[in-house]
């Protein structure tokens, strides 16, 4: 099996003159191509090494999405060391925290921040080294060696840094690029960001075959289809609240000048999905996975119905279990995948949690699926999101939805706070729509009207923004974190 780096290689060998990054410019577009890209991951290579990156290093970046990034993810895993992507957005108490536990070589930073670390750093533009290094050598490797370090987005307390392998990223691509029916025709545009699997998953497939890569900062709902439109993007991968974003703009002129052929993804409901395809003209297309194991379920264009999460790739072996320990040929249970090439090789450092995330050898994902009777699978919620209150078990799911529904709520969460004699209760945040007022009774009594009265929130709240992940869905740490800062910490 080929390394990441050897996977790049050989699609340049292949395809030297080929677009590989793509950037939209105010007069149209800037492209590296393949050849040029693995030229410039030679540089790099130089320069780390001339800066102390050996084998077994590990080297923290924080940058956004960006040609340098992609470029340095290739240099680092070619020297055979291995790559600690950090979200940018992080503050530098937090951003000292997880390189402290990571205990890199080197950080290299953007030319803004200097975050105080007690490591050897540089800025990215001290990095552009000559460009006359050449292509870099390809040693040999073990695809099973780490190839970067990711900080899950889900994790309390201690840093949860999942060890991923060449073959954690290779195994998958060549799959998904045969589900998505992606050839080195396609443009995918890539607005997600590449300290997440997903991000670095798309990026990965596309090296596959070659395709070329829209690479923007972030997601923008009000740039996005100008930015489809100047890069020529055919596939774009969503997570999150994106397609309802987009959906919710109002309509413009640009937004049917594209020739996007699909949007692959997951997080929109089923209806936002149909919404999507309606207004746009772009079929969209579910999947699954996390960072733990990369992708592990996957529709194939064409063939995947509405709704469902599609088929296991061929390498992925998984079972849905109940409450009770028995394994659901139908119904709703816990997705559990068995140890494959693909899967993590352990959280950084803790031994304990690693143990505790398996249970007989199986991964634990922490998340419901269900499978019908027409053997099809569909996401239903989190585990770890579930209110117990009064001797029940409460979906937030449920409360935020009719919440939702309520004109002028952009969002909804609701987290357990503690009630006022012992025991929980349930505070429901509303974000209204900007521009539109929102009455919290008038939520209060569309809740009253449809749900039951154990499920009713106590507490009802207006917050002009919700938290956010990377990923775009609602950060439900952080905001019990808040909570818990103004109300305490719930019994558990």
């Amino acid at each position: 099996m080929l390394t990441v780096p050897a996977l790049l290689a050989a699609t340049a060998r292949r395809f030297p003159d080929r677009p590989f990054l793509v950037v939209a410019t105010d007069s149209g577009r800037e492209a590296t191509t393949y050849g040029q890209a693995w030229q410039r991951v030679g540089a790099l290579v130089a320069a780390l090494s001339a800066r102390g990156v050996r084998p077994g290093s590990r080297v923290v970046v924080v940058l956004p999405n960006q040609p340098e990034l992609v470029h340095l993810w290739f240099a680092v895993l070619t020297i055979g060391a291995t790559l600690v992507p950090l979200d940018p957005r992080l503050t530098d108490l937090e951003l000292s925290a997880l390189i402290t536990h990571a205990d890199p070589a080197l950080v290299v930073l953007p030319a803004d921040r200097s975050p105080g670390i007690e490591r050897p750093s540089v800025h990215i533009g001290q990095l552009r080294s000559t460009e006359d290094a050449g292509p870099p050598a390809l040693p040999e490797a073990d695809p099973a060696v780490p190839a970067v370090v990711l900080y899950t987005s889900g994790s309390t307390g201690r840093p949860k840094g999942c060890l991923l392998s060449h073959a954690g990223f290779v195994t998958p691509a060549g799959h998904m690029a045969e589900r998505l029916r992606l050839t080195e025709k396609d443009v995918l545009l890539h607005v997600l960001p590449l300290h997440h699997m997903a991000g670095l998953s798309f990026l990965t497939t596309a090296v596959a075959v070659g395709a070329s890569v829209a690479l923007v900062p972030r997601f923008s709902g009000s740039r996005f289809w100008a930015q489809a439109e100047a890069t020529g993007a055919t596939v774009f991968r969503h997570l999150g609240e994106m397609l309802a974003v987009l959906c919710a703009h109002p309509k413009s002129a640009v937004e049917r000048n594209h020739r996007l052929r699909l949007a692959y993804g997951a997080g929109a409901t089923t209806a936002v999905a149909a919404h999507f395809t309606g207004r746009f003209g772009v079929p969209t297309l579910e999947g699954y996975g996390m960072s733990e194991t990369n992708t592990v379920l996957c529709g194939t264009v064409g063939e995947s119905m509405p709704g469902t999460l599609g088929k296991p790739l061929p390498h992925i072996r998984f079972r849905i279990m109940g409450p009770h320990g028995e394994v659901r040929g139908r119904g709703v249970g816990e997705l559990q995948v068995a140890p494959n090439p693909a899967m993590f090789g352990g959280y950084l450092g803790a031994p304990e949690l690693t143990a505790a995330a398996f249970d007989d050898g199986w991964y634990r994902t922490g998340d419901l699926i269900a499978r019908g009777a027409d053997g099809e699978l569909r996401f239903v919620r989190r585990i770890t999101d579930s209110i117990r209150r009064r001797g029940e078990n409460i979906d937030p799911a449920e409360i935020e939805q009719v919440a939702e529904s309520f004109p002028g709520v952009r969002r909804a969460a609701a987290v357990g706070v503690p009630a006022e004699v012992g025991g929980v209760d349930i505070m429901l945040y509303l974000e209204p729509v900007p521009g539109q007022s929102v009455s919290a009774a008038a939520v209060l009594t569309l809740c009253i009207e449809r749900l039951a009265t154990f499920k009713l929130p106590r507490y009802l709240e207006l917050v002009d923004r919700l938290p956010l992940t990377a990923t775009q869905k609602i950060d439900k740490v952080a905001l019990r974190r808040f909570s818990a800062a103004r109300f305490g910490e719930v019994a558990r």
